[in-house]
Order: structure tokens, then sequence, then C-alpha cells
């Protein structure tokens, strides 16, 4: 049983390295290098700022074992996006630079053998409606930036302006303005990228969900002096969803039933019945919720395995996202969706192998083995987890392409 547990863990952080930037499996070809930008949200709301990460999902290259240095050049429409409130002047390089609180070095990037110079923005060509983002990243010896894990190695913020209403936009990488080095410094020229798709706009309907389920028309339940978070799950016209708790102007209908402690936490205060409101703007969200005394059975009930919703397609483009075949140790393991040119994998492999499944109510996403989980999509009524977005805690399982026969094969063994 550990083995299997861990082979099928193997599968969810290798799974990201065989896709690629337009949406297509990728057969070995181990030249190839991707810079990859995505958005934890497809969809933000005005004022909000959205969340891009940057990584280089590739394996060691044989020829020159891996990417050391980047300079990556992010272009993004200056119409829609502005970097308000993310930036700060430094005296010393005497130029504007982003705020130390506004970006970071990923997990496992942060351990002291990796550096990062502030992001700076800049406008390389001031008319094309586009200003630019340049982010310096480098490695220590041996230690590269490169990774076959996906594990994307810097996150930073983007604001929407305020302004701005129904606008589907790309964040993209300006390739002539991007630089990748080996450790030789040498540069490397072999290289492509994906885009961030972003749509910005208000939402047409919100939803008040207990934690991380999905929205339901029963009331919520909960019993006297407990505490319980719950979350504004935003609806937008293009069928995407996104959390707002902590924008939302939370009330309570009856103060001495429900009580309203801080976005989204809400405590039974007396036996009765409430409408827990949540708003944004002019749009109004509002549930019904119940303190009562729960019988003996729904006490030592077991809690059903669920997970957030953060994406819900208009129309399920599951059945048309390809499937692939996973083999491992030589057994058939569960199919995994390429959506957008990134694999997903259902996180009820996490009951599958037992692993704890919560909830981070400061982060207000799941969690799957204690560790957050940032980006998920839900498709036909199950949650899947961007294999890339789990740390890698499980080095030495191998993996091949077939690429006649489009299966990957991967091997670990304790």
């Amino acid at each position: 049983m550990l083995t299997l547990k861990k082979t099928i863990i193997a599968v969810l952080f290798i799974l990201m390295s065989t896709v690629s930037a337009v949406g297509t499996v990728v057969a070995s070809e181990p030249n190839t290098v991707y810079v990859d930008l995505s958005n934890s949200s497809t969809s933000v709301i005005p004022g909000q700022s959205a969340s891009l990460e940057v990584g280089i999902p590739s394996a060691a290259l044989p020829d020159t074992k891996g990417i050391q240095a980047a300079k990556i050049t992010l272009s993004y429409n200056e119409n829609v996006f502005t970097t308000d409130g993310l930036l700060r002047y430094d005296d010393a390089l005497g130029k504007y630079i982003w705020r130390d609180d506004c970006f970071t070095l990923i997990r496992p990037y942060d351990n002291g053998n990796y550096r990062i110079k502030n992001p700076y923005p800049t406008d390389l060509n001031p008319s094309d409606n586009k200003k630019e983002i340049v982010i310096y990243v480098s490695g220590k010896k041996d230690k590269w930036l490169s990774s076959d894990s996906g594990v994307p190695f810097v996150h930073l913020f983007l604001n929407a302006k305020e302004t701005v209403s129904d606008s589907n936009t790309s964040i993209t990488v300006r390739m002539e303005n991007t630089e990748l080095q080996d450790q030789d410094g040498n540069d490397y020229k072999n290289y492509t990228s994906t885009s961030a798709k972003i749509y910005v706009g208000l939402p047409r309907k919100i939803d008040i969900v207990r934690g991380t389920l999905p929205p339901s028309s029963q009331a919520i339940s909960m019993e006297l002096n407990q505490g319980m978070e719950v979350n504004a799950l935003a609806l937008f016209a293009n069928g995407d969803t996104t959390y707002v708790t902590e924008i939302a102007k939370w009330e309570s209908s009856n103060p001495d039933v429900v009580a309203v402690k801080a976005y989204g936490s809400i405590s039974g205060v007396s036996y009765g019945k409430a409408i827990l409101t949540a708003t944004v703007g002019s749009l109004v969200g509002s549930h019904e919720v119940v303190v009562g005394s729960r019988t003996e059975k729904e006490k030592y009930a077991q809690p059903d395995f669920n997970v957030s919703v953060t994406y819900v397609p208009s129309s399920d483009i599951s059945q048309k996202a390809p499937r692939f075949p996973v083999i491992v140790n030589g057994k058939s393991a569960e199919e995994g969706l390429l959506v957008d040119g990134s694999m997903y994998m259902p996180l009820s492999v996490g009951r599958l192998l037992m692993l704890p499944v919560g909830y981070d109510s400061s982060k207000k996403v799941p969690t799957l083995a204690g560790r957050a989980v940032s980006q998920f999509k839900v498709f036909a009524g199950t949650s899947y987890v961007k294999a890339r977005d789990i740390p890698v805690v499980l080095p030495g399982a191998k993996t091949s392409w077939d690429t006649k026969n489009k299966i990957l094969s991967i091997e670990y063994l304790i």
C-alpha cells in the first residue's frame, strides 16, 4: 500500500513536464525549454489583483544540465492592468521596483540557493498600449531554474484597473526580450512560452458557500456557539468563478442568532434562523443559516470528500479535453485531463491514497496532505488539481512518454 501510495503521488508531480504551451502533449524533446506563465484565477474583479506565476517546467537538459539564470519579460495591456500600489522607489537603483510583499520566490526556490532581483516595470514601446515587467532570477552552482516537476519559481501580483469591465486579455512572455542561460553563462535559444488568459469584469452572481463546498440551495446548518468559515463565490459571465470573500460586505439579518465575526466568519449565537448576505458593489448574494442541535447520527457521521470550486465552465469542457492513459509500475492509473495547456488529475486521488484533504481558511484554498492547493478546477462534478502546484516531495521517479501510443509511463519503487 505504501509503495502504491508513493507511486501515484509521483504521477501528480511529474505529469506537468509532458504538457506544452499550446495545449498538446509533447514527446521527449530534451532540448526544448518552456517558460511557463500562469495565473491562479482566470477571472478577476476590477480593482482586484491578478496572481501570476512563472516557471520553467523542463527536465535537465543533456547538454547543459539545466537553465541556471533567466531574464524574463512579461507584457500586459496597460488599459486593463496597473502597477498602482505594487511599487516602491529604490534610491540606490534610481527606479521603481516591486514592493517586497508583492512578489516572492516559491518553495523550494526560497532556500538560499536562488536569488531574485525585485521585478521592475518598463515600457519598451510607448505606442503599443502595452507595458512590461522584467524579472531576474538565478541559481547558485548546479542549482537549476528548469525543473522536471514544473514548480514555478516566482509569484507576483498585477492589479486590474477599477474602471475596466468585461475585458478578455492575456499577459504574455515577450520572447525577444527574454534571456535564458546555462551554468556556463551561455545563452539558450531553443525555448517557447505560455500566456496567462484573464477575464476582467464584474460577476453576474454571488453564492455563499460553506468552506469550499459547491453552491447549494439548502440552508447552512450550524450548532449553537459554533464558529464556521463561509465564502462568497462570484460567478462570471464566461462561466468562471472566484472567491470574493475579503472584498464583500457581510451582514446577518438577525445578529442575535447568527453573528458575523469577520469576512466570511460566522458564529451561532442562539437557536433560530437568519439570512446571511455578501455584497460586492450592487451585487448581493444571500443564504439562509439555521442554528440548531445536531442528532447523534449527524454528530458522528464522516464528512463527505468535497473540495473547492474555482472554475465552473459554462459548458463541460472536460468532454472535449484530451485524456491520457497513465501507467504506473506497469499498471493503469486514473486518467488525467489536458486543459489550457496543463495536466489535471482528480483530487479524489487523495481519498484513494488516504491522504488528508482539508481547507486553509486564511488562503481560501483546499489542502492535500496538509499543503495548500492554489489551482484547482471542477469538471463534470469532479474536482481536479493542477499537477505543477503540488510541492515536490518524491524525487527519484522515472518517466517516459510513448509518442506513438500517447501513454505516460511512470516507475517508482521504494
